[in-house]
């Protein structure tokens, strides 16, 4: 095993287990304050962190993922520069979301939390005062002071979770435990960085972050309408008690289509991009981990296709009601964007941010016509099942123009989607057409969860490829053949 490849796999635990403690405990902050408040304060409460995504996704030109990926640049250099653009963005958001509070209120129908809209205007300000040492420290696939700015504060306000809730026993608990996150992970990227944080301007390196993420800039725009735009269409046309259940269900489907993201960004992006001009070994990579990603979006498909409605009212109470088709379509959808990731990986790991945007525009047409139909009278799981289409559509026209741009394969994926979909028709069949749907509740949630387990398992237990990866992430043997050639020295400048 080469010395880089031996960092990959240490890298990528760390990185998999704290994104995973991080995710878990925003999901089990959430869940709490969820079940001590109504869906109708839940809902709102929800509304108010899509305002926060909302302007970093538009002012976001991807300057930290630009460090990670930047092998054989100063690295100290740009992130003096860095830290700059930061600082403009987080001021920037602040503002926006100071003067857009009445409107986003007024499209939410939330007139009674103006206040609250302008309030959460204090998160990317916060943000703003990043050291994004964090991110560079990713280059060399070091991902523990990413990892405790990230999980640490998560672990500190779901600890405040239940008596805030108590507390205050409506949608502000939340409002100030989002603040206290976003303080808590700035303070802690500045404890645990190595080197001293300092702002600079260098008109050349500024030209050149905005050349690559200028396209992301417009993507992180219709990122906002995928990841969102459902929650907008439904707080606007059928209420805030079903924005509520919604938000909670799509906690569920997203957090762990979130945490694949994040770390395939974080793994994938810098050891793709150390291979550019070894694309064979770029590929088998690519290929490896498209496989990878199979089991945890073939299981999804299977939970939410059986039982997913069953699995959300199980966790978060009978007040979270949703009907079956609606939480189907939720969880389909966020299987193929699981499947999305990998696209997404090598095309940002090559510098074509255009791809992703791409897809992106198809995805966000999806939400419009969801929109025309929910107005036109549409019961609510169409526009989710249009939502999914949206997704697949997307899926195609990244595959599309990576193919074409940078001679990166489509077939790998071709099996996993034609699994996914299979798995979650065999799923709704099995969970509605047979005995099986007369289950109570709680049971009907736990054999979904069994199902789509085992259906994970299966595929990774299927794939010599897939067995062998894991197996050296969990060092049951050494590896018998290294899983690509020798990538190019990643030069850098950070200290060690």
């Amino acid at each position: 095993m080469t010395p880089r490849k031996g960092q990959l796999l240490k890298g990528g635990t760390t990185l998999i287990v704290g994104e995973m403690v991080a995710q878990f405990c925003g999901l089990l902050r959430n869940f709490l304050v969820a079940r001590v408040i109504a869906p109708d304060q839940f809902g709102i409460a929800a509304a108010l962190a899509m305002s926060i995504s909302l302007v970093e996704m538009l002012s976001d030109l991807g300057a930290g993922r630009f460090l990670t990926r930047s092998h054989g640049e100063d690295g100290n250099a740009w992130l003096d520069v860095a830290n700059g653009i930061s600082m403009i963005r987080g001021a920037v958001g602040g503002l926006l979301l100071v003067l857009l509070a009445g409107p986003l209120a007024s499209l939410m129908k939330m007139p009674e939390a103006t206040w609250a809209f302008r309030m959460v205007g204090i998160v990317p300000l916060l943000r703003g005062f990043t050291h994004n040492q964090i991110w560079l420290a990713q280059r060399e696939l070091r991902f523990k002071a990413f990892i405790t700015a990230q999980a640490l504060p998560q672990i500190v306000t779901t600890l405040a979770a239940l008596p805030m809730a108590w507390w205050l026993n409506d949608f502000r608990a939340l409002l100030w435990l989002l603040i206290a996150n976003a303080a808590l992970s700035v303070a802690l990227s500045h404890v645990v960085a190595r080197k001293p944080y300092r702002l600079a301007y260098d008109r050349a390196k500024f030209k050149q972050l905005l050349t690559f993420g200028l396209p992301l800039l417009a993507d992180g725009a219709l990122m906002f309408v995928v990841l969102h735009g459902e929650r907008i269409v439904i707080a606007n046309t059928y209420g805030k008690e079903l924005l509520g259940a919604y938000s909670a269900a799509f906690l569920l489907a997203w957090t762990p289509a979130a945490i694949i993201g994040r770390v395939g960004l974080s793994l994938g992006v810098p050891q793709l991009a150390s291979l550019r001009n070894d694309r064979p070994a770029r590929n088998r990579q690519f290929a490896t981990g498209v496989r990878l990603l199979a089991a945890p979006a073939l299981g999804m498909a299977v939970l939410f296709g059986f039982a997913g409605n069953d699995f959300v009212g199980a966790i978060f109470g009978d007040e979270y009601h949703l009907t079956a088709a609606f939480a189907a379509w939720l969880g389909i959808g966020q299987a193929i964007r699981i499947l999305r990731t990998f696209p997404t990986v090598i095309a940002v790991a090559e510098g074509f941010t255009l791809s992703p945007m791409f897809g992106n525009i198809a995805r966000a047409a999806a939400v419009g016509l969801g929109l025309a139909l929910a107005k036109s009278g549409s019961q609510a799981w169409i526009v989710l099942a249009v939502g999914a289409s949206g997704e697949a559509l997307a899926l195609a026209i990244s595959l599309a123009f990576n193919h074409r741009k940078l001679a990166a394969p489509a077939t790998p994926l071709l099996l996993p989607f034609l699994a996914v979909g299979l798995g979650f028709v065999g799923a709704w069949w099995l969970g509605n057409s047979t005995p099986l749907a007369d289950l109570s509740v709680v049971l009907r949630a736990g054999l979904g969860v069994t199902l789509g387990g085992t259906a994970a398992l299966g595929v990774l237990a299927l794939d010599p490829h897939a067995r062998e990866l894991v197996a050296r992430f969990l060092k049951l043997h050494p590896p018998t053949s290294p899983m690509t050639t020798t990538p190019e020295p990643c030069a850098t400048n950070e200290s060690k």
